[in-house]
């Protein structure tokens, strides 16, 4: 019963990340360092071979277990073991710290990189809150450190002689879209839903006021809380007959079809559906929303047909390798 209830919180293999794993075997060296334990992971494995005939054996080189090791993640004497079992060279080896979205864990992984680990530069970043407060602590140590996806303008705006940027800021997010609404949708009022994040707070301020230039009317602007399953600001929004219904979130996960998905629900009448963030040019997206994704248009930051030389053929060679598309994060990257 115990063993029932304790392997309940694990979930489901995702099929096309073992065919992730099976592909990247086939050219690279694998390892697997995991937190875990006995129990756990005799139910995992055994599940991945029941599934799909394979075990986490055959998928990694070697197998690294914290429970038969002694130590846990983030401790520095579990990836020294590691290293120096595989005859790593730590200058030479790829660190990747999940902030989970969370500001003080990600401020708690750059001190680990930067102060335990010795690295010389720190990269990526997706959500803005989460970077703002790790670059900040780059900044102070003055190491370099290149944002990559997250898009709040502050982040590269002040005081960040360190801090570098491959991406466009929000600001000039909406430029295709000021162009759209201006010339073809023909809107005279909008509503604003926005996650309540410095993404969000930061994409909502710089389009209300794209929108002033415009001689747009903002009718109601409302925020919501990430992971949230009922948007009762959306009864709200409907009261105010907006032309345009402007939707903004960043989440990968189902905020942006929850959103669309309920304002199909209540009958929302806006003329036009707008997603802004990279929730709204995700394929999951679309599966999430099935037909309330109809018709919602969105403005993303990168297409195979952007005239940049090797775009297409980059799409194109993805596809080919792993069987499915990419879309800016990956051009990012």
């Amino acid at each position: 019963v115990f063993n029932r209830a304790w392997n309940a919180m694990l979930v489901d293999y995702k099929s096309k990340r073992i065919e992730r794993i099976q592909l990247l075997a086939k050219t690279h060296d694998l390892l697997m360092l995991s937190n875990t334990n006995e129990i756990h992971f005799s139910f995992f494995n055994s599940k991945l071979i029941k599934e799909y005939g394979v075990s986490l054996y055959d998928l990694f080189k070697k197998v690294y277990l914290s429970n038969e090791m002694g130590f846990i993640k983030p401790d520095a004497e579990i990836y020294k073991q590691v290293l120096i079992e595989q005859n790593l060279m730590p200058e030479t080896t790829l660190f990747i710290e999940d902030t989970k979205g969370k500001p003080e864990v990600g401020k708690a992984a750059i001190d680990r990189l930067i102060q335990k680990d010795g690295v010389c530069i720190v990269g990526g970043g997706i959500s803005s809150s989460v970077t703002w407060a790790a670059s900040r602590l780059a900044q102070k140590y003055k190491v370099p450190f290149l944002v990559n996806t997250a898009s709040a303008d502050k982040i590269t705006e002040k005081g960040g002689d360190y801090i570098f940027r491959l991406n466009a800021p929000i600001s000039e997010h909406h430029m295709a879209l000021a162009s759209f609404v201006k010339h073809v949708a023909r809107v005279k009022t909008v509503a604003i839903l926005y996650e309540n994040t410095l993404f969000g707070q930061s994409q909502s301020q710089e389009f209300v006021e794209r929108c002033r230039g415009l001689g747009l009317r903002v009718v109601i602007k409302e925020s919501y809380e990430v992971g949230t399953t009922a948007f009762e600001q959306i009864t709200k929004i409907n009261g105010r007959k907006p032309d345009l219904f402007y939707m903004i979130s960043s989440s990968i996960g189902t905020d942006p079809s929850m959103i669309v998905k309920q304002a199909r629900e209540l009958n929302l009448q806006a003329k036009l559906f707008v997603g802004g963030g990279a929730g709204f040019t995700l394929s999951k997206f679309q599966e999430n929303a099935g037909s309330a994704s109809d018709y919602v248009f969105a403005a993303t930051l990168w297409t195979p047909s952007v005239q940049y030389p090797g775009a297409s053929g980059y799409f194109n060679k993805f596809v080919a390798k792993y069987n499915e598309p990419t879309e800016y994060h990956g051009a990012q990257a």
